[in-house]
């Protein structure tokens, strides 16, 4: 893997004995404060992603879910020209343009979302 460029920063003011300790920790590692901070950023971060990909419902929850699914109409006019637009666009790679349709839903954290962040 190449290392990224380090061109950006975060300030973060902490208490003198979070800095000691991140100090220290990155001192009996052998590597810099910098190094170590930024390794435990990602894996939180990671985590966070992870954890708020994944939904988890109860098994009477699932059967409904899944019954929704397998009972669902065939899909609209509209809806097949969106996968057939956004499918050239990808087959493209360029972005997709469905300048006919304006937007009737903004996604939400409460939205079931699939793919990664």
């Amino acid at each position: 893997m190449v290392p990224e460029t380090r061109n950006e920063r975060i300030a973060v003011r902490v208490p003198a004995s979070v800095k000691a300790k991140v100090m220290r920790a990155a001192e009996m590692e052998g590597r810099s404060t910098s190094d170590l901070l930024i390794e435990y950023m990602r894996r939180a971060t990671d985590e966070i992603f992870a954890r708020n990909r994944r939904i988890t419902l109860a098994n009477a929850d699932w059967d409904v879910f899944t019954d929704a699914l397998a009972k669902s109409p065939e899909p609209g006019s509209a809806l097949t020209r969106a996968a057939t637009v956004i499918a050239s666009a990808t087959a493209a790679n360029v972005a997709p343009s469905l300048s006919n349709s304006s937007p009737t839903h903004v996604a939400t954290r409460s939205t079931l979302q699939l793919g990664g962040l």
